[in-house]
């Protein structure tokens, strides 16, 4: 066996990975507190020990085995011993010992070697801009449960310049009275399976093949908090806004271990792992139950107006008018039924009611709500509305491209296909002002940059995207990767009066239209407050089989360093619809654009 090297960055990754550990709100179980240990040591060891024998390794299963290990534990002795057993088949460098102990000596290793570390560019998953190596390595296999990444391992190209650093190891607080320190760095021998460790592993294999599919596993606790375990982990190592999200992760961990536990259907069990990514204020976070084979619309589409949840779009008009005013929702009534809704929703406060209401829209084909309703009259009744629709129904708003008024013409982004656009050049090129409607996602990137350009009267370079380069737990960074869509001006150029609508919907691609508008002043910007998200999504999966999606990246004002996430674009003149425009038929945004246009 051979010893690994240490170099001093163990007390500041310490002190990034106890940053926040504290007291918790409430009662938490003994239990709770055991499996919060093994979770601190998981996420640190899954993602960053560089060891061989850790390719092959299912995580999930891993998670279930060692959070049903943890949960048996009796007293912190045990628990050592259990999660010392549990961990040693991985390799060398991967100590757990009691608080007042001292970790064993290290000796270095002496012998020249290419070093073997973990690289991230972001959180590898379905992006191809995010990806990740071990230095010193060639192409392996994914690791089990993060979504397939094309780019996967590579020992043919550098990912950045950050060469690993020789005896690297991180030591932190694991809870229940232990500590860890695990080998961030091994040499090339040291990273190679250990003949010693053979049978040790052999058995762990086994045991985690043995286990049941995970995704069956909804009655078992240890799956459970497994979820819990695997998504408090991503986050805490690969979230790139801690700097500016300020949450106490490790006092939320036991308590989100809690929430699990209580959990009894796969709807709550979403739930808990709902409101573990909440306070995270990501408008991208999203909880997906990838058991659930056909999604369909309801068939009326619900947004937030004046602090009440209003039909704006609807195909049963027998049932539920555009303009009716939701009262309840499954015998909830309002206002708890929405509180409920918006505090399971990650996001800034304003966005929140967007995603709780439209969040609603879609769900399990057939699965039902009932709905109290106020009709424009007065009246209310109550409807039974399934999901039954292929597509959801739409507010009404004009063509998708179209002349308003003479010399007005409207642009609506999530509508509109670059033929489309470039078949009106001229016209808009013309006209003496453009309204261009953003309050949905762009249907055609094209068009996105393509706006941006014909407004642009000067070539632009900024780096608004920073994508981390991640070389060690806890958010330890070399850096980004700076990005921007580096954008010439394209002919003809629009002179015309620019106006864009926006509100709690337009977010990720659409602010970054909004971020050109807002930080090289291409416009005036109507309507409220944007969704304060963007960037490229990643994900990932726990072992029930729900896909967590958050941003990847980090987006910032043109400026490159001032603060974007959470905050939005604020517009210009702020108007908000009113639940009496609604029912007149009026969209107050669009009638104060065109006052503006004359």
């Amino acid at each position: 066996m051979h010893a690994i090297g240490r170099v001093a960055v163990g007390a500041v990754l310490a002190l990034l990975a106890s940053s926040g550990m504290g007291a918790a709100t409430e009662a938490i179980s003994q239990s709770h507190e055991q499996v919060a240990a093994f979770a601190r040591l998981y996420g640190v060891v899954r993602y960053f020990y560089p060891g061989d024998t850790a390719r092959d390794i299912d995580w999930n299963r891993f998670a279930v085995a060692g959070v049903s290990d943890a949960q048996q534990a009796h007293g912190s002795a045990d628990l050592q011993g259990k999660l010392s057993a549990l961990f040693e088949p991985l390799g060398p460098g991967i100590d757990i010992v009691a608080d007042a102990a001292t970790f064993p000596a290290l000796p270095l290793d002496t012998a020249t070697q290419p070093l073997v570390a973990w690289r991230y560019l972001g959180f590898p998953a379905r992006d191809p801009a995010y990806a990740r190596e071990r230095t010193s390595r060639a192409a392996i296999s994914q690791l089990t449960g993060i979504a397939t990444n094309p780019h996967g391992e590579s020992g043919a190209r550098t990912l950045f310049d950050a060469p690993p650093v020789a005896g690297k190891t991180a030591e932190f607080p694991l809870g229940d009275g232990l500590k860890a320190r695990v080998a961030l760095t091994l040499t090339d021998a040291q990273a190679r399976p250990m003949p010693d460790r053979a049978t040790a592993l052999a058995a762990l294999k086994a045991r985690l093949a043995a286990l049941p599919d995970p995704k069956t596993g909804m009655a078992s606790s240890a799956v459970r908090e497994a979820d819990i375990v695997v998504a408090w982990n991503v986050f805490r190592h690969f979230y790139p806004y801690w700097d500016v999200i300020h949450v106490d992760w490790n006092d939320a961990l036991p308590r989100a271990l809690a929430d699990a536990d209580k959990a009894d259907s796969r709807p709550a069990q979403k739930r808990a792992l709902q409101r573990l990514q909440a306070p995270l204020e990501d408008a991208h976070g999203t909880v997906v139950d990838t058991t659930v084979k056909k999604w369909a619309s309801l068939p009326i589409a619900l947004e937030p107006v004046e602090h009440q949840w209003v039909v704006v779009a609807t195909t049963v008009p027998d049932q539920a008018h555009v303009g009716d005013v939701i009262t309840s929702i499954d015998g909830v009534a309002m206002p708890q039924a929405r509180e409920r809704a918006e505090a399971l929703m990650s996001g800034q406060p304003s966005k929140r009611p967007w995603k709780a209401s439209q969040g609603l829209q879609w769900g399990p084909a057939s699965e039902s709500h009932t709905f109290g309703l106020v009709h424009a009259n007065g009246s209310a009744s109550t409807v039974s509305l399934a999901y039954t629709e292929q597509t959801g129904p739409l507010a009404a708003r004009p063509a998708p491209i179209t002349e308003l008024k003479p010399g007005i013409w409207y642009v609506d982004a999530a509508r509109t296909d670059i033929a489309q656009f470039s078949a009106n050049f001229a016209q808009m090129a013309s006209a003496r002002a453009v309204i261009y409607d953003v309050r949905g996602y762009p249907k055609d990137f094209n068009v996105s940059h393509a706006i941006v350009a014909h407004l642009l009267d000067h070539a632009e370079n900024a780096k608004w995207m920073h994508i981390p380069r991640y070389v060690g737990p806890f958010g330890e960074l070399a850096g980004y990767k700076d990005e921007g869509w580096d954008i010439q001006p394209a002919i003809p150029h629009f002179t015309s009066h620019a106006i864009f609508l926006v509100n709690g919907n337009t977010m990720s691609q659409a602010e970054s239209i909004m971020g050109y508008v807002q930080d090289e002043k291409l416009g005036t910007i109507v309507g409220a407050t944007t969704g304060g998200v963007n960037g490229d999504i990643t994900s990932f999966y726990v072992p029930l089989g729900f896909r967590l999606i958050f941003t990847g990246m980090k987006v910032t004002h043109h400026d490159g360093v001032s603060r974007y996430h959470a905050l939005g674009t604020s517009p210009d003149v702020a108007v908000s619809p009113t639940i009496a425009g609604i029912r007149a038929g009026r969209d107050e945004v669009l009638e104060a654009a065109l006052k503006l246009a004359k």
